[in-house]
């Protein structure tokens, strides 16, 4: 969905237990992070980070569809957490991560209103079909497959940026790095490189 991330896994060697790793390290430089196992089908947290922004916020509440037995570390402030799933229902795992630039509050409040179900396939065919009336607004005529391919590829290039930053509230974390609020959905991202690039 447009705040949330839905993820299907499926586990088929039958002689090791599905598990899973959570490494909030994994990427860019760590500023601040919070890991906090809620129960044992959610997880919520923040990472702060460095790279391409100087303090780049992301908030997030992760729901698993089986329980899980979590291992971090023992510190008291883990930036991992190691997932097994012992009774999974045919080898399958769904996960739901809602995100937020503000808070982990609104990162469960997006999901919440986002992905109430746990259907994967109701979620891939939404996504196909609103991506199919996002490129349908233009259309082409040719015999060649390729040509198709390749103007339905670019079309799809410049609609992956400006990407969403406000929650379904309003919220969202402005470049003074303060939380405003907005009637209108705000967006980050506005990346003349990758306009061009497209």
């Amino acid at each position: 969905t447009e705040r949330v991330g839905i993820h299907e896994y499926t586990f088929n060697n039958e002689n090791l237990t599905p598990s899973i790793v959570l490494d909030l390290e994994h990427r860019d430089i760590l500023l601040d992070w919070s890991l906090k196992i809620k129960n044992s089908r959610e997880i919520s947290g923040k990472r702060i980070s460095k790279s391409w922004a100087d303090e780049q916020h992301f908030y997030f509440h992760i729901e698993f569809s089986d329980d899980f037995e979590s291992f971090t570390n023992k510190d008291s402030n883990s930036t991992k957490a190691f997932l097994n799933f012992k009774n999974l229902k045919d080898d399958k795992l769904m996960v739901k991560v809602g995100i937020s630039m503000v808070s982990e509050k609104n990162a469960k409040e997006n999901l919440n209103k986002e992905a109430k179900g746990w259907n994967f396939n109701n979620y891939k065919t939404n996504s196909k079909k609103n991506w199919n009336q996002q490129l349908q607004k233009i259309n082409i005529s040719t015999d060649k497959d390729s040509l198709k391919e390749i103007f339905y590829t670019a079309l799809y290039h410049t609609m992956i940026a400006p990407n969403i930053i406000s929650d379904l509230n309003g919220d969202f974390r402005s470049t003074d790095m303060k939380v405003h609020s907005d009637s209108v959905t705000n967006y980050t991202v506005f990346s003349l490189w990758d306009t061009f690039r497209s």
